[in-house]
């Protein structure tokens, strides 16, 4: 039940921000030739396909995009539902606090894998579309290291929405 509760409670968020990853990725798979020529790049990290997805994916906008949603994604907790006055019904839980808290952690980091994994199964899937190929053992080794550095960036985001009330630990 405790799964489902915080599943219930973050999945708009994650559902938002998978999303807009999806998005994000096939935008930069599908347009790639137009993007490509409008940043006018013949020589350089973008004059191939695999330096135009290292450098716009996993070192641009989109690794950008995915921090921003990791912290969301920490968002929430106790302090949250204390405004909305549905912390009774979470404290009456047979369940002690810090099994609230792990339970909510541990979905939490699982969407961040998500999040993290979602480009490296799109692109080398998607790049057949537009007659290229990226390496599917370079985007996992790059989604490894969006979830390490994900992993601390949810950790700092969950450590400061169960800390502080406030605007901006809402789920």
């Amino acid at each position: 039940m405790l799964w489902q509760k915080a599943w219930m409670e973050s999945r708009p968020r994650f559902l938002i921000s998978a999303t807009m990853v999806i998005g994000a990725c096939a935008g930069v798979v599908l347009f790639q030739s137009a993007i490509r020529v409008r940043v006018g790049a013949p020589s350089g990290p973008l004059s191939t396909y695999v330096g135009y997805i290292h450098k716009v994916v996993y070192s641009g906008g989109l690794s950008a995009l995915c921090k921003i949603l990791i912290l969301i994604l920490g968002l929430g907790g106790l302090l949250h539902e204390q405004e909305h006055g549905t912390t009774g019904f979470t404290l009456a839980l047979p369940v002690r606090r810090w099994q609230l808290a792990a339970v909510r952690a541990a979905v939490g980091l699982l969407e961040m894998v998500a999040l993290a994994v979602t480009p490296a199964l799109l692109i080398p899937t998607m790049s057949p579309l537009v007659h290229q190929s990226y390496p599917f053992s370079q985007a996992i080794q790059f989604s490894l290291l969006w979830i390490a550095a994900g992993a601390l960036l949810f950790a700092t985001s969950f450590l400061l929405s169960t800390v502080v009330t406030g605007q901006y630990t809402r789920s």
